[in-house]
């Protein structure tokens, strides 16, 4: 009897924490699933281009056939089978699905009852609780340039100001100085009253 073999991916982000997974099915039962924490910077969308990755990878390690790849991300799938997106990593998903005519990419409509979506989307939900990060990405250019733009806004802000300056910082603020570490040799960063406090040590 030839198996029916269907690997439902999924990614999820809730606030900073972004969680990838996949789940696979063989005649409706459930064989294995994988979870994955992904690096906090990272998109929902890039986490469900990890799962379809690592869906992938799977299939291709296990020597399945005949497997159909389910996700409810359009914008994934699209990018996936898009002729002329050629990044580093979504080429490794098309080098490895080149000549496997026999794995299908499919699109599955979020949150309308289907089984192995629903399960694929707790697994990714459940996946950003772990502790150690599973995939790590660098920023991507919009990210960087986003980053630098904060710090040329803060920089500027700071001129002139002394060598001690107390400030008012956003949570989005607090989080590029943490995260970017040009940033992060240039100040420390503390609380006290409630207000974060800045202090310019360069």
């Amino acid at each position: 009897m030839t198996e029916d073999h269907h690997i439902f991916t999924d990614g999820s982000k809730i606030g900073n924490r972004v969680g990838a997974a996949f789940v696979h099915y063989a005649n409706k039962q459930e064989i294995t699933k994988s979870q994955y924490r992904l690096t906090d910077h990272n998109t929902v969308y890039m986490a469900e281009v990890v799962a379809i990755h690592k869906a992938t990878d799977y299939i291709l390690d296990h020597e399945l056939n005949d497997v159909k790849i389910v996700s409810d991300s359009r914008s994934a799938l699209m990018t996936v089978e898009s002729l002329s997106d050629n990044r580093e990593f979504i080429w490794q998903i098309k080098k490895m699905l080149k000549d496997r005519e026999d794995i299908k990419l499919m699109w599955v409509r979020a949150h309308k009852g289907e089984m192995g979506n629903e399960r694929a989307d707790l697994l990714a939900k459940e996946a950003f609780n772990r502790d150690l990060i599973d995939v790590q990405f660098t920023y991507t250019k919009v990210q960087i340039r986003n980053i630098n733009n904060k710090k040329k806004s803060l920089f500027g802000k700071l001129e002139g100001k002394g060598r001690f300056l107390y400030v008012n910082v956003t949570k989005v603020m607090k989080y590029y100085i943490l995260i970017n570490t040009d940033i992060a040799n240039d100040f420390i960063v503390s609380t006290h009253c409630n207000i974060y406090a800045v202090i310019l040590i360069s």
